[in-house]
């Protein structure tokens, strides 16, 4: 009985040194490498304490593997610091294909106007510390079209006349192709004309996601407005919403106007756009149509309803179930934890008595 307790103790203490045990000898193979995670990636001293940052495009020299890190010099640094793997780091290349990227690029596909004299040069890599592609040159006003983007950093990899590259989005260099249709709640001074209020404007094209500007054409007068930084122009889409209390239809956004109609409590209405009002963060102003009468309802947050779609209902029950899952996975992770930790308690207990009453035995002869 000793024995096969004995066996069953150590099976359970010493499985996981006896794997750990097993570990690679060092991988000296030394090689430059640059971080192209955006938000950068950390390096620790040899005591596994937090030593600094790397930044996104910032290079630095990998010494050697061993144990599951990653041995490495930064610039100006005598010491040698470790990084815990390799995720948001690649090793510098010549060139670099989008499949390099993995989980720091999307596959998107759409069209870009270089957007600066008397043009630019397409990349061999997303980062300006590569060099330019000899004849990738493309001229201002030309349209590109792009199959992937690095929002977070501001590259797109593009194709100009057979030849494939990467260009850097930022500072407006470029605008991108845009069709969301916007209403103007009041009266805007584009300085060139003046568009009046309740005016839907399709978009031409927009910049990158930091800039935030579109640009809008009206009368022969274009403009790059930053939509973001405005209340004054709503995108637009379409939803349908459930009035919570009867609703007012106004002609012009916060109650201005003339009165259009009434929509009723428990009545389904279109919502092509809302925004927080200027008079009181609490309340919306909704462009909605309902009846066939478009105009603006200036009303509580509460007073109506968004109508979630099956799909929505569908995706966001997936992800509930998800999230239980993970947490039951964890309950029974920690609860076969505890298990185990008993019963090898246990065990040592019984080892223990069965040491004491041997012992006793012993005394007694």
């Amino acid at each position: 009985m000793k024995k096969l307790l004995s066996i069953f103790l150590l099976t359970i203490l010493f499985v996981p040194i006896m794997v750990n045990a097993d570990v690679a000898a060092p991988d000296s193979t030394q090689y430059k490498a640059v971080v192209i995670n955006p938000d950068g990636i950390d390096y620790y001293d040899l005591k596994n304490r937090y030593a600094g940052s790397l930044y996104y495009e910032e290079e630095f020299m990998i010494m050697s593997e061993f144990n599951n890190a990653y041995y490495i010099k930064v610039d100006g640094e005598q010491e040698e610091y470790k990084i815990k793997s390799l995720a948001g780091v690649m090793k510098v290349k010549d060139s670099v294909n989008p499949s390099d990227l993995k989980e720091f690029i999307d596959k998107e596909d759409g069209k870009i106007i270089i957007n600066v004299s008397p043009g630019m040069y397409m990349l061999k890599g997303p980062s300006d510390t590569y060099s330019k592609i000899e004849n990738g040159f493309i001229e201002k006003g030309k349209e590109v079209n792009y199959s992937y983007i690095i929002e977070d950093s501001g590259y797109v990899y593009a194709e100009y006349n057979g030849v494939k590259g990467w260009i850097n989005i930022l500072d407006e260099r470029v605008l991108f192709k845009d069709d969301t249709n916007y209403i103007f709640k009041e009266d805007y001074d584009m300085e060139c004309a003046v568009v009046p209020s309740n005016t839907i404007l399709k978009a031409k094209y927009t910049t990158d996601y930091w800039d935030g500007e579109t640009l809008f054409e009206y009368n022969g007068c274009g403009k790059l407005i930053d939509v973001f930084d405005t209340d004054e122009i709503l995108d637009m889409d379409e939803d349908e919403a459930i009035a919570s209390e009867k609703l007012v239809i106004y002609e012009y956004y916060n109650e201005e106007g003339n009165l259009l109609g009434t929509i009723p409590k428990g009545k389904t209405f279109k919502v092509y756009a809302y925004g927080i009002s200027d008079e009181d963060e609490d309340y919306d102003d909704a462009y909605v149509e309902y009846n066939g009468i478009k105009g603006w309802v200036y009303a509580h947050e509460d007073a109506y309803d968004f109508v979630t779609s099956d799909e929505e209902e569908e995706e966001e029950t997936e992800k509930t179930t998800k999230e239980e899952k993970n947490t039951n996975d964890i309950i029974l992770y920690v609860s076969t934890g505890l298990a185990i930790g008993f019963a090898t308690s246990i065990i040592i207990i019984l080892i223990n008595r069965n040491k004491k009453l041997k012992g006793r035995l012993k005394n007694k002869e």
